[in-house]
């Protein structure tokens, strides 16, 4: 796999796992790395685990729903960020 290292470099974290709600898994965001709905999810090694399915709750404590594998924390590629949010 040649280019699993290089994603793994740029991942970044972007929530823990709080609960699963039926097939899907909510995770408690950071308000400075929210995924765009779609992105694909990371486990801390690199495996992918799933995609983000919504964003919803307080900007600046935001949570994320995904559809996948459950872990204790959740990564992206910096590429699937939304942009800075205005206040």
């Amino acid at each position: 796999m040649k280019g699993t290292g290089s994603t793994f470099k740029k991942l970044v974290f972007v929530g823990e796992y709080m609960h699963s709600v039926g097939r899907y898994i909510v995770a408690q965001g950071r308000a400075d790395a929210v995924p765009r709905i779609g992105a694909t999810v990371f486990d801390k090694y690199g495996r992918r685990l799933g995609v983000v399915t919504d964003v919803f709750g307080p900007v600046r404590s935001p949570f994320l729903t995904l559809k996948g594998n459950k872990a204790q924390q959740y990564f992206a590629r910096g590429s699937d960020l939304l942009g800075k949010v205005s206040r």
